[in-house]
Formats: C-alpha cells, structure tokens, sequence
C-alpha cells in the first residue's frame, strides 16, 4: 500500500502514520510512505522503525506513479487529492481525514481550495475518520462516501509514566519539584488555542496562582512574544520547541492542558492519559470522549472556563491527581489501544480492495 501525507513533519496524524505503517505489518499489510514535502522530523524514526519511506517532491511522486498499487490511502487533505490521481491506474483510493473543517474562516487558503475540489474527485473506496464529528462536517462540504470512524491509537508500551524522565524534563525545564506544572504540547498554530491558554494562565496569576506553564511543540519559542502582550510574569513561562521524547513532559505535569478550537481526535491528549496524566482539554472533536470522567473538558475558545478547570485540578491534592491518572491510563489502555485500532484499520483497508 501507498500512503501519501504532505510531511513528516511533528504531529499527530503524522504520528499516527508511522506507527500504524509499522503495526500494519503484523497484519500483512506492507506501507510504503510518500510525504509531499521534504523534512520532517518523523522521517528518521520511520525509517529506524522498518518504515519504507520515499524521498519527497514531483520525482518521487512520478516515481509511485510509474508502480502498480493496489491501495493508495491519502492522509489528510493534499494526501488525498494527490492520491485521487492513482484511480487512473487501477488502484483502490482510500482517503484519511484528521481534521474537523468547522469554519472554513479560519482554514489556510490552500486547505480551503483543496476542499472546494475534494467533492469533485471519483469517490474514494473509503474515507477515514478519527472523530464522528468530522463525517457531519465533511458531507456539508460535499464530501460524500463511506465514512468509516477508526479512533487514534496509542502505544501504551512506550506511553506510560516514567519518574526518571520526569525528573529530568522538570530539570531541562527549570521548574521546581514543588511548583505546579501545566503543560502544553502541540506544534503552534491558531487553531491549537495557545493564546486562550496564555489568556488562562494570566488570569490564574490575577487570582494568585502560581504555577509554571510549559510549552512544547515545532514554533513555540515563538510564543514569548505572545506571552509579553498578555503581561505575563515570564517566570511562569517556559517555551521550548521540539522534544524528541514527549514522556517526560507528560509525567512531569500536574496538568496537561489541551485547548484546540478545533480538533479530530487529539493523540496527544490520549498519549498523556496513557503517561497516567490528568487532562485539561477543549470540547472538540471526540476530546470528551477520549477524556470520559477522568479529566475536565470545557468549551473552546473560553479562557475563564479554562482557568477554573486548570485550577480545580492544580487544587486537587496529589493523591488525587494519581488517581484521576491512573484511571486516564486505564480508558486508554482498554479503548485506544494501538493493536486494536491497527486491526480496524487493516480490516477496512482489505475491505476497501475488496469493495470493486
């Protein structure tokens, strides 16, 4: 099978990608990966994982073009456009989806333009979904298919609590053993919410709250700035771009904040849970149910509801906060399972080469 994404580039569908590419080969089903772009800081990893990965651009794509594949599966918007291209050859399109298209405002002119098209496109086999909402919201655009939902999966293996690189993230973070810690992991972008959460933070300060917000993830040493505007005390910021190990963030925190504005099912919620993390997360996408009671979901886009939830849970005592962990870890690991999620997917990719 081919499997085309724009990059591999830090993030979640990315993530998700390559660790179900590798999965999928205990089911028989060998993925050989085309990123669009080049770059990534995911292309080494899949390759040190038994990934085939191709070099990207116009050459690699003529290259998959000259091959015969029986499947073709499009990640994400300019994967699937470019995979719909391989119906011309006989192949069985399928199309993955990790978006929730809500207001297409506030999407790139680029993601606007390849949704006016998608509807246009011979319909794809299949089209994967990691949250419900997004079937809903991608037929108001036109997109009409077989909808298959397949949640994220999370390796619990490698996603558990770990002391040790907890203690050393707190270190490299310059954040006392006693001192509260929120923490933030996404790449940034406006739909990530990084600015209601700053606005959250501040207003946490103003009550006298003090805690240590720490954000990681591909531009955010970019959010200093942002910080300064909202009169921040930058003592309680830290930003520090990309961490190749995300564990030790996640075992650090008193708190894992996530507040998207819009989201399809937010992995790196699911990969804190599986770190025994208690969670703060927007309601997007399936977050509520990923989280279940384990956490604190609130509406997007409120940094009053926002601060409250971040503040009950730093208010809690640490006997609580381990056991409202443990049982985050427990939903993951009976629901979000990456073995299980990998075997829905294989089904439905041999389904879609069945479906003629």
């Amino acid at each position: 099978m081919l499997a085309i994404i724009n990059s591999l580039h830090t993030g979640g569908a990315e993530m998700n990608l390559i660790r179900g590419a590798r999965e999928l080969k205990t089911h028989g089903i060998e993925v050989t990966v085309l990123p669009l772009k080049d770059g990534g800081e995911l292309r080494e990893m899949a390759l040190q994982q038994g990934v085939d990965v191709l070099s990207a651009g116009a050459r690699s794509v003529f290259g998959a073009w000259s091959r015969s594949w029986p499947l073709v599966e499009g990640w994400m918007y300019g994967g699937a456009l470019v995979a719909s291209l391989f119906h011309a050859k006989g192949s069985r399109v399928v199309w993955n989806f990790r978006h929730v298209p809500i207001d297409l405002g506030a999407e790139s002119r680029t993601t606007r333009a390849i949704l006016k098209v998608l509807p246009h496109l011979p319909a794809p086999a299949a089209i994967h979904v990691n949250a419900t909402m997004a079937i809903d919201a991608h037929r108001r655009l036109g997109i009409a298919a077989d909808y298959r939902f397949i949640p994220n999966g999370i390796d619990t293996n490698h996603f558990r609590f770990d002391a040790a690189a907890a203690a050393n993230f707190r270190k490299l973070a310059s954040v006392a053993e006693d001192d509260g810690l929120v923490v933030h992991v996404a790449r940034r972008h406006v739909h990530k919410g990084q600015a209601v959460l700053l606005q959250a933070m501040r207003l946490l300060q103003a009550r006298g709250r003090k805690a240590v917000v720490v954000f990681v993830g591909e531009g955010t040493e970019a959010l200093a700035g942002d910080a300064a505007t909202t009169g921040m005390d930058p003592r309680a910021c830290r930003f520090l771009g990309v961490q190749s190990n995300t564990v030790g963030a996640f075992s650090a925190a008193d708190v894992v904040v996530n507040p998207s504005l819009t989201e399809g099912s937010p992995t790196v919620v699911a990969e804190a849970m599986s770190c025994s993390a208690m969670c703060v997360a927007t309601d997007v996408g399936e977050t509520a149910e990923v989280i279940g009671s384990t956490g604190r979901v609130v509406p997007p886009g409120d940094p009053v509801a926002l601060a409250d939830a971040i503040e009950t849970a730093l208010a809690m005592s640490p006997q609580a906060r381990r056991e409202a962990g443990a049982a985050a870890r427990e939903r993951i690991v009976s629901r979000f399972a990456l073995a299980t999620t990998v075997e829905r997917h294989a089904a439905s990719l041999r389904q879609a080469c069945r479906s003629r």
